[in-house]
Order: structure tokens, then sequence, then C-alpha cells
């Protein structure tokens, strides 16, 4: 379960990422590597997880 701050986060995350070239790649490279890694389970926490690579990928 994510906490209702961290979905706030995710949100704005997200939004900064979709401004950003670079930035919408590591996150489409991080959900690829969640999909291969978690294939039936696209859960909250694995696009958090995805966000929080990708920020990291980023910087």
């Amino acid at each position: 379960v994510v906490d209702p701050e961290d979905r706030v986060s995710i949100a704005t995350a997200v939004r900064a990422m979709a401004a950003d070239p670079a930035r919408r790649a590591a996150m489409a490279a991080a959900s690829l590597a969640i999909d291969r890694e978690w294939p039936l389970q696209r859960s909250v926490d694995a696009f958090a997880q995805a966000v929080a690579m990708a920020a990291r990928a980023s910087t």
C-alpha cells in the first residue's frame, strides 16, 4: 500500500517525467524492467518502484 503523501509525490514525479524526453525514456526502461521481473503483478507498489528507478536514472 502506498501512503497518500507518496501518491502525491508519485504524481508530481510522473508529471515532471512527462515534460522531459530523457525522463520519459528512463521511465519506459524502468517499466520494461518491471514487466520482465513481475509480468503478472503490475501493482501500485511496482509503479512506485518504476518512478523511483526512473528518477534515479534521470539525475
